[in-house]
Formats: C-alpha cells, structure tokens, sequence
C-alpha cells in the first residue's frame, strides 16, 4: 500500500521522470533561445539544467551590507558578492508523511535552473545563490499543489507542506462539582479542544494525545458560568493518561471566584475599518484558552495566575466584507485593561488579480500604503488543469509589494499547467520584530496558519507582536 499510495505522486510526472532516469538514450529537447523548453536534459543522477523563461517574483530589497574584510576587500559573503549555498526543500504529506517524487525546480539568480525530485525522505538538496526561487509541483490524480518561493536564503532548509503527526486517542471521564450560580460548564484542554461537563453526572470523551503536554499530562482550565455566559469561576486540573485513559475530577473546593473584568479595546487614530473585533486567549506553555471574544470593546476576565501564564490578545479591523489588518499581541498575563493603538496596523490590501502571460499567472493586488515594513507576503491563487483542481502557494519578501509572478513552469510540467481561469483564495502580508523573511519562507504556511487559528506557540516567545493584513476575495 504504502508503494501505491507513492505512486499517485509519481504518475503525473512520469515525462519528467523519463526526462531524468532516461539516461542518454533518451534526446534533449531542441535548444529555443530563451524558453523554458531549452534544455540540456542529462544522463541518470544529473541535473536538467536551462535558462528560465523569465517571469520570476519581483527582486527582493537587498539586506543591509555586510562588513568588509580589512583592507577595504568586500566580504565574500556581502550583497555584492553573494556565495552560493545548498537549499534543501522538504515535501511532507500530513497524512502520508514524506512525499518521495515531487518536483523541485531551482531558478538561481544566474538564470540558470534544475530540477530535481524528493527522495524517500520527501528531500531534494541543490546549491543556489542567495536570492533564488524554487518552485515545488505535487500531483495527484485527485489534485495538484504548486509552491513558489521567492529570495531563498543560503543554506537553509525549506519545508513545503506539513509533515504528519502520529497521534492516538485518549480516552477521559470528568466529574465537575457546582458552583453557585453557574448553569454552564466549559471545560477546555488547551488545544481547541472543549467540553461541557454537568455537575452530578460524569462526562466522557476523547482527546487527541497532541492534547498532552511535553510530559504528557492534560491540562484542563473549566469556567463555570451563567445564564449569560459570564464567567464566575475558574477551576483547574491535571490528568496523567494511565493505558489510554485519564480522570479528571473537580471538586468543589477547586472553584476560584473570578476577580473584577477587564477591557480589551481599540483606540486611536486610523480606525477607518467598519468593524472592530477582538479575541482573548490565556497562554500556559503549550496550551491556549479561549478568554472570549466580541466586539472591541469587551469585557474579559483572568483566570487564576501561574507563574508562566501569557495573555495572547487578538484585534482585527475589517475596512469590507473581505479586506481585514489585525494584530497579535502576546504578552505576560498582568492586570488591567488592554488597549490596541488603532494606528499599529498594517495597510490594507485591496482588488486582487490574476493575469496570465504565456500560461504563467501574475497576481496583482493595491495597498492602501507601503508594505515596506512587512516581513514577506504569502499568496494562493487557484484554477484547474483538464479537470483536476490546481492550487499555487505564492511566498515573496516584501519588496514584490504589488505583484507576484512566479516562473514559467517547465515544458516537463507541461501538463500541471491551468486549463480554467485563475483565482484568488487570499493575499496576506505578516510583519512581526521578531522574524525574519528566512524564518517566514521555511514555514509560511505554518506562521500564516498561527495567525488565522491564534497559535500562539507558533508565534515565538512571549513579548511578541505579528501584524498582519489581508484579503480573501
């Protein structure tokens, strides 16, 4: 099964393979100045290596210069004088794991290009300049996903993809004594993961294991509450799992009555959003509770401190139905209110659209200001390929403000090229201090993902603010 299941990624690219494992029996395809199809297609264990067909993102801003040797002799490594370095690409399925057979095509910035496919461990590994643009090509019968990244570091290893997590269930059951007052229970895991528990009668479940902690321990914070669903108390409880299964009671001696709400809200200049929202979540290691959510502003209360709690506050301004800037803010629990300068945002992005040239697509979008402050931009535009659905990841650094082109895919790819017109899922542009373009290409998807469903471990250690805008046509 597991040689089937392969094989699906195999068979879409059977011309490139033959291109590649056909050693010199197999002819180059005719030199054409200046397309993609000028190919010096090589014996078994080489690299097919062309000029590209142009295209490509827009230059990224170069980094600050580098020192220089004494003497006045410029560092070997400054802009200037960029050395080459291997890229290594990762191709995992989350549900497979590595995905051996997929096509990674390197677009250095010499204009030369490579393609090579993933081994057993899902890896292809090529030496390219920093500032190069690689494209990864999955296909399946029932689908084919492209990724293009553009202004690659060196060396570094890019994962495209999200590898697969092994992971079982845990069974629970969880008494919960009453509180006074309180007609609804929520208890949460941390891990998106809830459930509503009833006094006098035992409730039971199952967990993820990925709702266990590094010690491999549940941790669960319970709110009573309500007929309006204020909070009136908080309880807490740890379980360890004992052959797959784990108890957690709450007696009534665990309730801690809440202390007095606090404000989550907005203020300030540049508040020309229509809608103003905000989302609370409490922050103990791995585990994130929801605190509430509303519109800003909104009352929110703490639940009982531990020395590692954070608070991750969420606030999005929505200027339409598809245009939205937010904020991420984790920080230490505190006291207080917490109030978002409304002009801490980044601009908005308006009017996305594909255009196609020679059968490559060029995604265009209007700012409302610079994005000069933004670490990188992530993209994905779709279409379909005679039938089958066709998906294309675009990661740019931030100096493509307005438009991104990825190369022309090779005449070997010929038939993952669209057949239908392209359109755009989002176009979102993340900025934070604490990262950098090389941080954001290796796990775009991953970081773009933390900001949609606020996993706060994913956006670094605490004090950390991601900014972030978007548009979802």
């Amino acid at each position: 099964m597991q040689n089937k299941a392969r094989l699906r990624y195999l068979a879409p690219l059977a011309p490139l393979l033959a291109a590649i494992l056909g050693g010199c029996s197999s002819p180059a395809p005719s030199p054409t100045s200046g397309s993609a199809s000028n190919a010096d297609v090589q014996g078994a264990g080489r690299k097919p290596t062309w000029k590209p067909a142009g295209g490509g993102f827009a230059e990224p801003a170069r980094s600050p210069s580098r020192e220089t040797i004494p003497g006045g002799v410029p560092d070997p490594g400054s802009p200037s004088n960029p050395v080459p370095g291997p890229l290594t690409v990762i191709v995992s399925d989350p549900t497979t794991g590595p995905v051996a057979g997929a096509a990674v095509v390197f677009d250095d910035v010499s204009g030369t290009r490579s393609i090579l496919l993933t081994d057993a461990n899902g890896a292809a590994t090529h030496v390219v300049t920093p500032g190069a643009t690689v494209t990864v090509a999955i296909a399946q019968p029932s689908a084919i996903a492209l990724t293009t990244i553009a202004g690659v570091d060196t060396p570094s290893v890019i994962h495209v993809g999200e590898p697969r997590l092994g992971y079982s269930a845990v069974a629970y059951d969880m008494a919960v004594a009453s509180f006074s007052g309180a007609t609804r229970y929520v208890a949460d895991f941390g891990c998106g993961t809830t459930a509503n528990p009833s006094p006098g009668a035992p409730l039971l479940g199952t967990i993820s294991t990925l709702c266990l902690d590094g010690d491999g321990v549940a941790r669960v914070l319970v709110k009573a509450e309500d007929a309006s669903s204020n909070v009136l108390a908080f309880a807490r409880a740890s379980a360890t799992p004992d052959a797959g299964h784990a108890s957690v009671a709450i007696g009534p001696g665990a309730w801690t009555p809440v202390a007095a709400p606090s404000m989550l809200g907005v203020s300030g200049a540049g508040l020309e959003a229509s809608t103003i929202t905000g989302e609370i979540f409490y922050v103990e290691g791995p585990f994130a509770y929801s605190g509430g959510s509303g519109a800003a502003p909104f009352a929110f209360v703490r639940p009982p401190a531990v020395a590692s709690a954070e608070l991750l506050t969420v606030s999005v301004l929505a200027q339409s139905a598809t245009a939205r800037t937010g904020r991420l803010a984790r920080r230490p629990l505190g006291a207080g209110d917490v109030t978002e300068a409304g002009s801490d945002y980044l601009p908005s992005l308006f009017a996305p659209v594909v255009t196609v040239h020679a059968g490559t697509p060029s995604l265009a979008f209007t700012t409302s200001a610079s994005l000069a402050n933004a670490t990188g931009i992530v993209a994905r535009i779709h279409s379909e390929a005679a039938g089958v659905p066709v998906s294309w990841t675009l990661v740019s650094p931030p100096g493509a403000e307005s438009r991104l082109t990825p190369p022309a895919l090779p005449s070997e790819l010929a038939t993952l090229t669209a057949t239908e017109p392209w359109r755009v899922q989002f176009v979102t542009a993340l900025e934070s201090p604490s990262w950098r373009y090389a941080t954001l290409q290796t796990d775009a998807m991953k970081l773009w993902k933390a900001v949609r469903n606020r996993a706060p471990a994913a956006l670094g250690p605490s004090p950390v603010t991601v900014r972030y805008t978007t548009v979802e046509p």
